[in-house]
């Protein structure tokens, strides 16, 4: 009688795990990076920064102009002036914040989609896995099936061939 086949499941299960663990510390590295991105703040904390550096070192510059030229602005014209410097600074400001809020949104909603996708990877592979597994079974048992009826009929036609041939020898 053919032997059916064992064991095979516990290896495939054994190479599928060390293929995991060694896998599994790529992967968290790569999901909390991801992690991090989707709530990073970066490019707006450092376009606030800017943003005030940059009306420092404009009214800076201003004001040297003005004293390379000779221009003594009165009371009146240094406060105009100053609120002149002031609205750009906050116009200035608004907009690159209001720009750094877009671009850090989109790379947080790139860095969610990428999560997705892990996630649906690991879920189409892992439905692979096992799609991949059954058809294995499967296959498994229809070539034993397969072997043990060969088996059968060998046994079948060996027996069949014995007793004509002992049918024969006693003349029936």
């Amino acid at each position: 009688m053919v032997a059916a086949v064992t064991g095979t499941e516990a290896e495939i299960a054994a190479l599928t795990r060390a293929d995991y663990d060694a896998r599994k510390p790529i992967i968290q590295q790569q999901e909390a990076d991801l992690l991090a991105a989707s709530t990073d703040t970066s490019l707006v904390d450092s376009a606030m920064e800017r943003s005030s550096q940059i009306a420092e070192r404009g009214g800076a510059r201003q004001q040297r102009r003005l004293r390379g030229y000779g221009v003594e602005l009165s009371g009146a014209q240094a406060l105009a002036n100053q609120q002149n410097l002031n609205m750009a600074e906050a116009t200035g400001a608004t907009q690159q914040i209001a720009d750094a809020r877009l671009s850090q949104q989109e790379n947080q909603l790139q860095a969610l989609g990428e999560l997705v996708s892990l996630g649906r990877q690991r879920q189409m592979f892992a439905l692979k896995g096992l799609g991949d597994y059954s058809n294995q079974l499967a296959s498994s048992q229809r070539a034993y099936n397969n072997a043990h009826q060969q088996y059968r009929n060998q046994r079948s036609g060996v027996i069949g061939a014995v007793g004509r041939g002992l049918g024969f020898a006693l003349g029936i």
